[in-house]
């Protein structure tokens, strides 16, 4: 969903990085990061920096195993503290690969551990249950 997401928005840049072997396996890095024009070199680069986020692909199945960003105190935006979400277990639902492991860490402390035990893709949710109502006249929901 992430990568459907950015493919749509025209101010996201993303970037292969080629080959990368600093998770100890030879992973694909595409590095994502977003643009906004007309802001000031300063601005430009406080944005770059928040908004970066890096996602390592398995070679063989393009499946996504790490994702990697920085998040920043409510206070102070130049405070870098790293997070990555590891994807792990994949298993084949209706053709679809889904990861059964998810695993969150804050600063290389794991933070979150997810087991996935049932994956159920397009399962007849109906589509009208994610349509908003139309707005009425006076602009209220």
């Amino acid at each position: 969903m992430t990568l459907e997401a950015i493919s749509t928005n025209p101010q996201v840049s993303v970037s292969y990085l080629g080959p990368d072997t600093s998770k100890g396996a030879t992973l694909l890095h595409l590095q994502v990061t977003l643009l906004l024009p007309g802001q000031s070199a300063s601005a430009s680069a406080l944005i770059l920096t928040l908004s970066t986020m890096d996602i390592y692909f398995d070679p063989q199945s393009f499946l996504p195993l790490f994702l990697d960003f920085n998040i920043h105190p409510d206070n102070d935006a130049n405070v870098n503290l790293p997070a990555e979400i590891r994807f792990g277990a994949y298993q084949s639902s209706n053709g679809v690969s889904a990861p059964t492991r998810i695993q969150k860490y804050l600063q290389n402390s794991l933070l979150l551990d997810l087991t996935v035990t049932n994956v159920a893709v397009n399962s007849g949710v109906p589509a009208s249950d994610f349509t908003l109502p139309a707005a009425t006249a006076g602009g209220e929901l």
